[in-house]
């Protein structure tokens, strides 16, 4: 300490830095959107294989076949693990805040893809409505 200038005087903290991130929430199915929600505003929100796992009535079925909000099926032609599936969707924001307009997000998916070369997933997002019709790729 004797090396220091004497303006200045060195602090301790004992308090550690605690970062606030609001909870990561599990969606669950929505018969009004006939897909997977969440119904609470968290740092996320995770729609796992116990929702998505498979494709349309694929052996073993899609819950919920087929867990789209607008007439846009998934088609049952093909073989579970051997052809295309999303088994899981989670999108949480980037800096740990809740989920709100404007916020970053970051999307992770499982997703079963037949040709890697070939085969892509498309994420679009609209404003909260009742009517979904504004979409953005």
């Amino acid at each position: 300490l004797s090396m220091l200038s004497p303006s200045i005087s060195p602090t301790l903290s004992i308090f550690p830095t605690v970062s606030s991130r609001a909870p990561v929430i599990e969606a669950t199915y929505s018969t009004t959107y006939k897909s997977p929600k969440c119904s609470m505003i968290g740092s996320g929100c995770e729609a796992t294989a116990s929702l998505l796992k498979s494709r349309g009535n694929l052996d073993p079925p899609e819950p919920n076949a087929s867990n789209t909000i607008d007439d846009c099926e998934d088609g049952n032609g093909g073989v579970y693990l051997e052809d295309e599936s999303v088994e899981s969707i989670s999108v949480t924001s980037i800096n740990g805040g809740p989920l709100v307009v404007g916020t970053e997000v970051q999307i992770d998916a499982v997703v079963w893809a037949w040709n890697k070369h070939a085969d892509t997933v498309d994420f679009w997002h609209a404003p909260l409505s009742s009517t979904i019709t504004n979409w953005v790729l």
